[in-house]
């Protein structure tokens, strides 16, 4: 089955495989979502659902779903029409499943959206009206990608977000300590607002291909992050994560968060 859309000329359908299960709410540890957990997700190009399989909880349906997650799987591109099913989602996750592109088509029905995760995949570019339906987005996380540009309008909706993680990407990776959330947005504007032509793109992502590659065998060691709240500094040590043991945050205790390979992290903790 074959469809049209403004993203693309050929848009394929698919049957969506779902682990359903109840999740913690990110921003509320003590409160428990209803979560869509993608399986054998292979996409290589745009796709749109037309049916959903598995079995429910007893007394949920697809419309109690709050939570959407793609992880470890091959996703290139973010299915359309998700919200034909999952109306009232308020948490997307799309980790380390090799994603390399978004268009605001994938959110301009998911307006109820609070968070989207989209760390450990092969993004490059943001448009700048990615996010233009969803101003209640208040957690947002670009870290581990690829990124050498982002659209000079990329905030300009974003009303509502405190929390953002953009570390260990081309154009951008650090800012400085106590940095308010205001001061690190104009950073990443100022990092990632150049315009890249083809040959400037892939000598950048050979270098941070070849950066990956240098530091690979520091996976399985303690490392240090750094966390940032607004005019606030944490710091404690933790194991680092490997990029298979990367999973969605549990608890989150403090304001502005970017995280940045190197130094100390808190009040953060991952799991599967």
């Amino acid at each position: 089955m074959v469809f049209v859309s403004s993203m693309a000329n050929l848009i394929y359908s698919f049957t969506l495989n779902c682990n359903f299960q109840f999740l913690k709410d990110l921003t509320n540890p003590s409160k428990y979502l209803y979560a869509c957990e993608a399986i054998n997700v292979t996409i290589r190009s745009p796709t749109t659902i037309d049916f959903v399989t598995n079995l429910h909880h007893p007394g949920q349906r697809d419309k109690d779903v709050r939570i959407f997650i793609i992880k470890h799987n091959l996703c290139h591109n973010l299915p359309l029409k998700i919200e034909k099913f999952f109306p009232n989602l308020s948490e997307i996750e799309v980790s380390s499943s090799e994603l390399k592109m978004l268009h605001r088509d994938n959110f301009a029905s998911l307006t109820k959206l609070t968070m989207g995760i989209f760390s450990e995949n092969d993004l490059e570019h943001l448009p700048g009206d990615l996010f233009i339906y969803n101003s209640l987005l208040t957690h947002i996380d670009f870290s581990q990608n690829r990124i050498v540009s982002v659209g000079h309008n990329f905030f300009n909706s974003l009303y509502n977000l405190k929390y953002l993680l953009f570390e260990e990407n081309i154009c951008f990776n650090s800012f400085e300590l106590n940095a308010s959330i205001e001061l690190v947005k104009k950073e990443i504007l100022k990092s990632c607002s150049n315009v890249v032509n083809s040959e400037q793109r892939n000598d950048l992502i050979s270098l941070k291909v070849d950066e990956d590659r240098k530091n690979s065998h520091f996976n399985d060691t303690t490392k240090n992050v750094t966390i940032y709240q607004e005019n606030v500094t944490f710091s404690q040590k933790v194991p680092q994560l490997s990029k298979k043991s990367f999973g969605r945050i549990q608890t989150i205790s403090f304001q502005i968060i970017v995280a940045c390979l190197g130094f100390d992290f808190v009040s953060i903790c991952f799991s599967n």
